[in-house]
């Protein structure tokens, strides 16, 4: 099991549900994100081929996610398809439950989720090999990883999402101790502690940034810290409708001599939410701030910023 173990001083410093004001010039230039630790299984059954898994029922979760770095201050307990988490910890963990084969059905969560301090994240968290890729949905987090590029943003299931993606060189992997592989990051602006993620959303959303997964591993509705405090209560099953996801915008990364580029429809109604995305070369959505003033990060991207 590989998580994150290391930020930047400015998200640790801030308790909340959601990120802090970001150093985007840093961003842009790809900053390392984290430090893993090595996994402490590996999961060597079946795989899959995403572009074909839907399961058709209901089902519920068949596997237990359970890493606690040594000296993690972690109570975790799975109960069916239901588990608990309290946490007050300087050191790594991630637990949930779910399932041995990931797919792209609807996964339903219930319950709460709270952090009175440093870092939480409750997510959709996975594996895919063939090319091995960490994923996350995060459904709700305070002071959430977010480092690497960022690749746009696009909605589903009531919610905007940031996409973001990262690579990892010669860090511990569910195949190894030395793996090079990219993270895809998709982060809910308004948290949430219990609904439906339509999976399958994602993984198009993803697909149409360049960012292709496999076939999946395990996957799972965890939460995951590496220093915080906090608890959480989730019960968690697969099935369901699920949502129809709208296009996007993309988003460069640029220097200076970046080639952003801008897709979709964007949004042309309200304005942009504190931290989200507000101007940029390409950009279609809104260029308004209900809170904050439009800052510019450079040509290609601008974010509203208290």
């Amino acid at each position: 099991m590989a998580v994150f173990s290391k930020l930047f001083v400015a998200f640790l410093t801030i308790a909340g549900s959601f990120a802090s004001p970001i150093d985007l010039a840093e961003l842009q230039n790809n900053a390392t994100l984290v430090e893993r630790r090595a996994p402490d299984f590996y999961i060597a059954g079946p795989r899959s081929d995403v572009r074909s898994l839907k399961r058709q029922a209901t089902e519920s979760p068949n596997y237990s996610q359970d890493y606690i770095a040594s000296g993690a201050n972690v109570q975790f307990t799975p109960n069916g398809n239901s588990f608990s988490v309290t946490f007050n910890t300087n050191s790594d963990f991630v637990v949930g439950r779910g399932w041995q084969t990931g797919d792209t059905t609807p996964i339903n969560f219930d319950g709460t989720f709270k952090v009175t301090s440093g870092v939480g994240l409750l997510s959709v968290y996975g594996w895919s090999t063939n090319p091995l890729v960490e994923y996350y949905i995060m459904e709700d987090a305070s002071n959430p990883p977010q480092q690497g590029t960022i690749k746009g943003t696009f909605t589903s299931d009531g919610g905007t999402y940031t996409v973001w993606e990262h690579q990892q060189v010669n860090q511990p992997s569910i195949q190894g101790s030395s793996s090079t592989f990219n993270q895809y990051l998709s982060i809910r602006t308004s948290g949430r502690s219990s609904g439906t993620v339509t999976v399958e959303n994602h993984f198009k959303q993803w697909a149409s940034y360049g960012m292709s997964l496999g076939s999946l591993n395990y996957q799972t509705i965890s939460v995951e810290s590496w220093g915080g405090a906090g608890s959480a209560t989730q019960t968690v099953t697969k099935g369901g409708s699920g949502s129809t996801g709208t296009t996007g915008t993309g988003t460069g990364s640029g220097t200076g001599t970046g080639t952003g580029t801008g897709t979709g429809t964007g949004s042309t109604g309200a304005c942009a939410a504190l931290y989200g995305q507000c101007g940029g070369t390409g950009f279609t959505g809104a260029t308004c701030c209900a809170s904050g003033s439009c800052t510019a990060a450079n040509s290609y991207y601008s974010q509203c910023l208290s």
